[in-house]
């Protein structure tokens, strides 16, 4: 799964055009990213993209969030207003579907979901904490 971070800023700060705009520029730049693949990607909510890529391809987690953020970066998005828009996404980690018949396999696409947001919850929070220095006399 793929959570755009900072959903909720996103959400109360941009018009419904905006938004919308937003979510679909993400689902673009994750299209030309998996574009080697065979892939099926669906917006789920709340931000949060899930997709299955055919024949159990494994992706580097880190050089795949690097390369989509970068992606996202150069579209230089911004709002109907001409302001800029720093969106910036999630890579949860991944989950192979191969012998997951039926509710096995929507178990594992929850999973996914799941997992997105928690990255995008733990990115944030270390960002938060990447400036406190506890000190002590």
């Amino acid at each position: 799964g793929v959570a755009v971070r900072q959903i909720d800023s996103h959400y109360g700060g941009l018009s419904s055009f905006d938004f919308q705009s937003m979510i679909v520029d993400v689902a673009e730049a994750l299209s030309d990213q998996l574009a080697s693949h065979q892939f099926l990607l669906t917006y789920v909510g709340s931000g949060c993209f899930v997709c299955v890529v055919e024949g159990g391809a494994r992706l580097d987690v880190r050089r795949f969030t690097d390369a989509l953020n970068l992606a996202i970066h150069r579209m230089a998005l911004s709002s109907s207003a001409g302001e800029s828009l720093v969106v910036r996404v999630a890579v949860g980690a991944m989950f192979r579907l191969f012998w997951r018949p039926g509710q096995h396999a929507l178990d594992a696409l929850s999973q996914a979901h799941a997992s997105a947001e928690q990255e995008a919850v733990r990115v944030e929070r270390e960002l938060d904490q990447i400036w406190f220095m506890e000190q002590s006399a």
